[in-house]
């Protein structure tokens, strides 16, 4: 009797000392978020504010804007906010970081543009809106919009 209470013991003290000791977490995977940029005026310039202030909180972060409609227009050579500060640095930089920007060919197409009319480096994909999708339901993408 004495033998089973004191084998009870020991099971007990084991299992409370293996509660105790955290088991080893796996590494949780990098943060992946689509930014989503539709409008002119500043939501590209609050955008690339965004993705800055992102990267430099996670630079595990794996970030990817989509430019669609009148937000399409600061991805295009020579674009200027409304102050005349161009927003090919800040692409360009948050580029070598590894900021992947996308374009919609459907919005290029009714602005009456070509991928060469933007920035070096921007993906053209054959529709914004489902690519944010895509991004979202087939990549784990969080969804901003700025």
């Amino acid at each position: 009797m004495i033998q089973r209470a004191w084998g009870a013991c020991l099971v007990l003290a084991s299992l409370a000392l293996s509660a105790a000791v955290p088991a080893e977490e796996a590494p949780a995977e990098p943060v992946r978020a689509v930014y989503h940029v539709f409008d002119a005026g500043d939501q590209p310039m609050r955008a690339l504010r965004n993705l800055r202030n992102h990267l430099n909180a996670d630079p595990t972060a794996t970030l990817k804007l989509v430019a669609l409609g009148y937000g399409l227009k600061f991805l295009a050579l020579d674009a200027e906010d409304d102050n005349g500060n161009p927003y090919e640095p800040y692409v360009m930089d948050l580029q070598d970081d590894g900021v992947t920007f996308y374009a919609c060919a459907n919005t290029l197409q009714a602005l009456g543009l070509t991928g060469k009319d933007l920035l070096p480096g921007v993906v053209v994909v054959p529709s914004g809106v489902a690519e944010i999708a895509r991004l979202q339901t087939q990549e784990g993408y969080a969804y901003l919009r700025p």
